[in-house]
């Protein structure tokens, strides 16, 4: 089975020199759950904006599906890759109701459809579709951009630390149902987190990032992230 993502050699500096990430060289096979963990700078953000080519590659290569990323047209990367963040938005118009932002993202162009397709992820909603996403929960704002983009049927999902805004019984119900969705749809998901108890849980593979290096290794998950932040 060949790798679903690729990174080869890949190395980012700031404009002024410093170097931020130094000889990545990573994959990601098909359907894998990766969870990519490390202190704040170490570099996780700044791969992931990399390969969702909000940050320019310059030097080495990333591949998706065997294709180099940096061929892809906009319009292509965003059928094939998906990123979530914190920050509900960079994916919602909030001050738009629930049904305006389907409309431009779904394809769902009536209310009783986005109802019943919402209903699986959270009733409440399904009863919230003529809201502003604004009076919506951080938790179901999540929740709302989860839902809608899923409905792209992403082949790579970018989960950029989404829950860490969220409180902790929210967080775990983002996360809880992220995990059910990507495995039962067989998503392949690369998700960054300074959570250890949900990279632990959830992961299939643990990747670690310490001052710009990806760090692998066949330690049990707790020693590794001890490591990792150490």
């Amino acid at each position: 089975m060949k790798p679903l993502l690729q990174i080869n050699d890949v190395n980012f500096n700031l404009p002024s020199g410093q170097v931020i990430l130094h000889q990545i060289n990573a994959q990601i096979m098909p359907g894998e759950f990766v969870i990519l963990v490390g202190s704040n700078g170490s570099g996780k953000s700044s791969l992931i904006k990399l390969i969702n080519q909000q940050y320019r590659l310059r030097e080495g290569d990333i591949n998706l599906n065997g294709e180099n990323i940096q061929k892809f047209s906009r319009k292509k990367l965003s059928e094939q890759m998906i990123t979530l963040t914190q920050f509900v938005k960079d994916s919602l118009f909030i001050d738009l109701s629930v049904f305006e932002n389907a409309k431009l993202i779904t394809p769902f162009k009536s209310i009783n459809k986005l109802k019943e397709y919402l209903h699986a992820f959270n009733p409440n909603l399904a009863e919230a579709v003529k809201k502003p996403v604004a009076e919506l929960s951080g938790g179901e704002q999540q929740q709302l951009a989860f839902a809608l983009y899923m409905t792209k049927q992403p082949k790579l999902l970018l989960l950029d630390e989404h829950t860490s805004a969220l409180d902790p019984v929210a967080a775990e119900k983002i996360m809880q149902m992220t995990h059910d969705y990507v495995r039962r749809h067989h998503i392949t998901c690369l998700m960054t987190t300074h959570n250890m108890n949900f990279a632990e849980r959830f992961s299939d593979r643990l990747i670690a990032m310490k001052n710009g290096r990806l760090i692998q290794s066949t330690k049990s998950n707790q020693e590794f992230l001890k490591e990792s932040y150490s």
